[in-house]
């Protein structure tokens, strides 16, 4: 969206016309008491360089959402789908792409994609979960 209306920890808020657009994130840095240095990542095991935490759930109340039938649609990149570094790990990290190769990172590395309905009132919540490392795109469009 092209208006920033709030942002928090691991989040941000905007609109963009009448759809509201959550962007959520779980940074991760590296572990830096287990001496691991970004470029001695161990190749068969990258995010052993990472410490593990627990999922983030994260929930939102938003007062001023008018009271109707919303249509949320979601956008998430992370280690189980969408991430291009992940589908390269797995194709075994060439460090020279053939064009086969681009071809297939680029068809496999696409977004997770849902959709749902919820009927919002002023007890609703909006929650996700992210696992570490995840980005989400939700969008929030009331129907009319």
């Amino acid at each position: 969206g092209n208006e920033q209306l709030a942002a928090g920890d691991n989040w941000a808020l905007f609109r963009k016309g009448e759809t509201l657009q959550f962007v959520l994130y779980y940074f991760c840095r590296y572990n830096r008491e287990k001496g691991y240095h970004i470029n001695m990542v161990n190749r068969n095991e990258p995010y052993a360089a990472f410490p593990i935490y627990p999922r983030m759930n994260m929930q939102f109340h938003i007062n001023s959402l008018p009271a109707g039938l919303y249509t949320i649609r979601t956008w998430k990149v992370g280690r189980t789908g969408g991430s291009v570094y992940d589908k390269w790990v797995e194709i075994g990290r060439p460090p020279i792409l053939s064009v086969q190769e681009k071809g297939y990172l680029e068809a496999v590395s696409q977004p997770k994609y849902y959709t749902r309905q919820m009927v919002w009132d002023s007890n609703s919540v909006l929650c996700e979960t992210l696992e570490q490392h995840d980005v989400v795109l939700l969008e929030l469009d009331r129907q009319k």
